[in-house]
């Protein structure tokens, strides 16, 4: 009965590790199939996003480009006078003497330009004092009407306009191109030469005392109005101020004096009182 039993116990034992075995492979390639399934998924999210972002960087690009575009299109200046024509810095120039000026022009077509020299207050910059200002005669002389703005350049023969603060204006004579600039101010100054002038300038005048000796003509100095008084003129306000006063006061002391002396040569009424003492 032992060997039997023994017998038993063995087979029963195999029989146990021989499950064992088996259930340990069966769990193994559960779990190789499983691992091998996470990877196919996480291979194929992988896949998915990569594929679903490349729409992403292609609208990004995409927009990049429209803002480049667009960036460009706003940034263009749109032409204006100053762009298309423009007057270079002019330098002094001396009384009755030529003169060229000069510009810049940055189109191709043929423009006719009216070229003017003015001292107008609201073209010249404020470098004279106010008085001297409205003091100066009004001046505008026109250099050229048919000049082309091509020429980029003008002579003006003779500076034959009085000493002073000028600027240059021009504009397109037919007014078709939209074009009007003025220059920087300059200074004409007295020169040896004054020959030209309808007013010769005197050779020592400076601009910048032109304010001081018209401030001196427009507030002659109490000094001066003084001497100009002569003393027969003294002699003669002093005597009309006495007659004057004297005639008041005879205007006003004659007629109670004629009353005075009326009310006296009357007789006393009767009834009215006496004087005894």
């Amino acid at each position: 009965m032992k060997p039997l039993a023994t017998l038993l116990k063995t087979l029963l034992f195999g029989a146990l590790l021989v499950s064992g075995k088996h259930g340990e492979s069966e769990g193994g390639e559960d779990a190789t199939t499983s691992s091998v399934s996470a990877v196919n998924s996480t291979t194929t999210s992988a896949t998915l996003t990569s594929t679903s972002s490349t729409p992403t960087a292609s609208t990004a690009e995409s927009s990049a480009h429209t803002l480049t575009i667009s960036s460009t299109t706003s940034n263009t200046p749109s032409p204006t006078s100053t762009n298309v024509m423009q007057f270079d810095p002019p330098g002094n120039i001396t009384t009755c003497t030529q003169a060229t000026f000069a510009w810049s022009y940055n189109l191709t077509m043929s423009l006719n330009m009216t070229i003017i020299v003015t001292n107008e207050r609201t073209t010249t910059q404020h470098f004279a004092s106010k008085l001297a200002r409205r003091q100066a005669a009004l001046v505008s002389q026109t250099l050229s009407t048919t000049v082309d703005a091509r020429a980029c350049e003008i002579t003006w023969a003779q500076a034959d306009v009085p000493v002073g603060q000028y600027a240059l204006v021009a504009f397109d004579t037919a007014r078709t191109g939209n074009i009007s600039i003025q220059s920087d101010a300059f200074f004409v100054v007295a020169g040896a030469d004054t020959s030209c002038l309808s007013t010769p300038a005197s050779s020592n005048s400076d601009p910048s005392q032109s304010g001081s000796s018209g401030q001196e003509g427009a507030f002659p100095s109490s000094q001066a109005g003084s001497k100009s008084l002569s003393t027969g003129a003294l002699a003669g306000t002093i005597a009309g101020v006495v007659i004057g006063v004297g005639g008041l006061l005879m205007a006003f002391t004659l007629p109670r004096f004629r009353r005075h002396r009326r009310l006296s040569a009357q007789p006393p009424r009767p009834g009215a009182p006496y004087h005894l003492f």
